[in-house]
């Protein structure tokens, strides 16, 4: 699941397993399996009839490890389309890790990355619905405006669990505390004791994609209202979505291009003297460039501060104002799954497997 703390181990700590020759990281199916989960949400359906694993590439036995957090990072109300066509292309001895977070922090850090994508205006009540609301937004706004909205009351770990140990001979799941020290790893016999000390010394904790705190949040609401009354609506991920999900139907229908290869007329040496030559002549002139281009920078302070607001209020507000973490109001419904998601959670063994 996203917000998991899972990023750490998708840049760092998979990678260098995949050069100590551990696993075979594989990060070359990522955007296959993310272009299948596009068209499964757009059209319902896989466009795709085979995923090439590429398994004739590579001579050894090795374990082959994929981490797509997309899977389960939307609304839960895709999971079952998702996971029944997504999963289909995996064998029943395919090993399955599945990492959570307490429920009502995972809804939380959920909210915060909407507004991180720009959804500014959109109150926790607004987006998480309950199942009556939700499909009557479903109605009216069809698949337009499906990332301002979240299916609160398809929240449901127990169907994880179900679903999985159904499908697969061997199923873990893991709390954020498993998660970020890698002790599933040793759980699933990827490492040993002695090389979790080593991955643990070499790469230190730390928070990525940080949520933003309860004046983070405040200011950046001001910033929207601000905007919005200047008609400079920043773009957001609705909006994205949207021209997304546009362009991939476009496309559907559009007839295969024939690509010709044009040959240059200019050899390749004869530009890269040229280009160097230019180069040299113009490095003459950096200090007064640097000079001139001095009050060019000053003027453009607060244009910078607007276009990296995401990393202004990640990185700065918290050292400016006294920290405080958001917390969703006290009285917003967090869905009919909400106390078995966390009793699920509580009894949790950690990185436990589960046998079919």
């Amino acid at each position: 699941m996203g917000k998991t703390g899972t990023t750490l181990l998708r840049q760092k700590i998979f990678p260098e397993l995949d050069r100590l020759g551990i696993l075979h990281y594989r990060t070359d199916l990522n955007q296959k399996i993310n272009d299948l989960i596009l068209n499964l949400k757009v059209f319902n359906k896989s466009n795709q009839k085979k995923i090439d694993f590429g398994l004739d590439k590579f001579s050894d036995d090795s374990i082959h490890f994929i981490c797509v957090p997309k899977i389960l990072s939307g609304d839960p109300k895709d999971w079952q389309i998702l996971l029944s066509n997504l999963f289909s292309y995996f064998g029943e001895d395919c090993e399955i890790l599945i990492t959570l977070r307490d429920p009502y922090s995972f809804l939380k850090s959920v909210y915060q990355q909407i507004i991180h994508q720009g959804e500014s205006d959109l109150t926790p009540e607004r987006y998480f619905l309950r199942s009556d609301l939700y499909d009557k937004h479903q109605d009216y706004f069809g698949r337009s405006n499906c990332a301002r909205r979240y299916s609160i009351d398809e929240l449901d770990y127990n169907y994880l669990l179900n679903f999985f140990t159904k499908k697969f001979s061997r199923v873990y799941f893991s709390d954020m505390k498993t998660t970020i020290e890698y002790k599933f790893l040793i759980d699933m016999n990827i490492v040993d004791s002695h090389l979790l000390e080593r991955l643990i010394e070499n790469n230190e904790t730390k928070i990525w994609n940080k949520a933003y705190s309860k004046k983070a949040m405040f200011l950046d609401n001001k910033r929207f209202k601000i905007l919005n009354a200047l008609d400079l609506m920043p773009v957001s991920a609705s909006i994205i979505a949207r021209n997304r999900t546009e362009q991939l139907i476009f496309d559907s229908s559009k007839p295969v291009k024939e690509i010709r290869n044009i040959t240059p007329s200019i050899s390749n040496n004869a530009v890269g003297i040229s280009i160097n030559n230019r180069k040299g002549f113009l490095k003459k002139f950096n200090p007064i460039f640097k000079i001139l281009k001095l009050p060019y920078r000053l003027i453009k302070i607060p244009y910078v501060a607007f276009k990296y607001w995401r990393f202004f209020l990640q990185n700065y507000v918290d050292k400016l104002f006294r920290y405080e973490k958001f917390e969703l109001p006290a009285e917003m419904y967090l869905g009919k799954h909400f106390e078995s998601n966390v009793n699920f959670y509580k009894e949790l063994p950690l990185s436990k497997g589960f046998n079919k």
